[in-house]
């Protein structure tokens, strides 16, 4: 299967930011398909500039990252018996200017800029730190994102978009937001609200208990900026002890591009609704987020980017189902079988959405 194309972000006349999604087929061999997704570079004349890579533990030891670009790698279960799951990744042509900042032999963050913006995007942060407790290690990793971004010219209050990354989620989420929680209370964020943000269970080969990606932003003009969007049918989710965001839009050059966080089958006072039921848990978190798109003027359309989780892969035929009845089969998402937040959470869904393309 080749990659969704998407619509782009653009620089006055010039694209400079496209989500691309991956989906893998279940003979494809994890070289094979990080190969495709290389080849796709060179023929689009595009640099990637973060990838997120879903598979087996076991698929994933021996394989070649590159280092040119962020990398997360983890394991996000492929829905069917093949080694790899699928992938997304940010790209922007090869002819833009791009600084790389590097760590330990590896690219950890991307800039791109022009007159009205700088955003940057980082990936590979934390994922590799195994003799601390998992709250050490989360503690840790915000250090490093701290280090990083500094490096890049920006700072956490520069945050608009994360995805965390967590081993055995359910056994210490509740640690993992403490410490997020108290980090995060020590920054200034520009938008004045937490990144939005998705958190799911993510194992990695060397056993480490958290990795981070995600994206930052500083506006040189007022034209650019990002705005926290609240949810019309679920309450913010720091009122349950969640800091994130339920979306957030970066606005810039007249156009738009919203972020939506991992969305599950949550009610409007936070509690999870419809335990046990994956097509009313389906219903739910797609009532949500088309809610969550209209209220920005999005809709299904405009949706560009997607990862679907399942807590079983077995889950997959329906929500393959419950788009055809709604006309949205040629939606661009990866389905990856893993861990939510929450034991009883059969389903998430993060989406990206432009309209219309978006520019600095």
């Amino acid at each position: 299967m080749c990659a969704f194309l998407s619509p782009s972000l653009e620089v006055g006349a010039r694209t400079v930011i496209v989500p691309r999604n991956f989906v893998a087929q279940p003979d494809e061999t994890p070289g094979r398909f990080l190969g495709r997704i290389q080849r796709h570079l060179r023929e689009a004349r595009e640099t990637g500039l973060l990838l997120v890579l879903y598979g087996r533990c076991e698929a994933l030891r021996d394989l070649v990252l590159p280092t040119d670009l962020p990398v997360m790698a983890l394991e996000g279960r492929p829905c069917h018996r093949g080694p790899m799951a699928g992938a997304f990744l940010y790209v922007c042509p090869d002819t833009v200017a791009v600084t790389r900042i590097n760590r330990e032999g590896r690219t950890r963050a991307v800039v791109v800029e022009d007159k009205e913006c700088r955003l940057c995007l980082f990936g590979g942060v934390g994922g590799h730190v195994t003799t601390a407790s998992r709250p050490e290690q989360t503690r840790q990793t915000f250090t490093q994102l701290d280090e990083t971004l500094r490096r890049a010219g920006f700072s956490i209050s520069d945050v608009i978009r994360t995805w965390f990354y967590n081993e055995d989620i359910l056994a210490w989420y509740g640690d993992f937001n403490q410490v997020r929680t108290a980090f995060y209370r020590r920054q200034a964020f520009r938008t004045g609200s937490s990144p939005a943000s998705t958190g799911v269970g993510g194992l990695y080969a060397d056993g480490s208990a958290l990795g981070l990606a995600g994206w930052a932003l500083q506006g040189r003009e007022d034209s650019a900026r990002a705005v926290e969007v609240g949810s019309p049918l679920q309450c913010p989710a720091p009122n349950y002890g969640s800091s994130f965001s339920r979306a957030m839009e970066l606005r810039a050059g007249g156009s738009r591009r919203l972020f939506v966080s991992g969305t599950a089958s949550i009610a409007a006072g936070g509690e999870s609704m419809w335990t046990g039921d994956i097509h009313r848990q389906i219903d739910r978190t797609m009532e949500v987020i088309a809610a969550l798109l209209a209220s920005r003027d999005f809709g299904w359309a405009d949706v560009d980017r997607a990862t679907a989780y399942f807590k079983s892969a077995a889950d997959l035929p329906h929500w393959e189902r419950w788009l055809e009845r709604h006309g949205l089969s040629r939606l661009p998402y990866v389905p990856v079988e893993g861990a939510v937040c929450r034991d009883d959470l059969l389903f998430e869904l993060e989406v990206d959405a432009s309209a219309p393309a978006i520019s600095f």
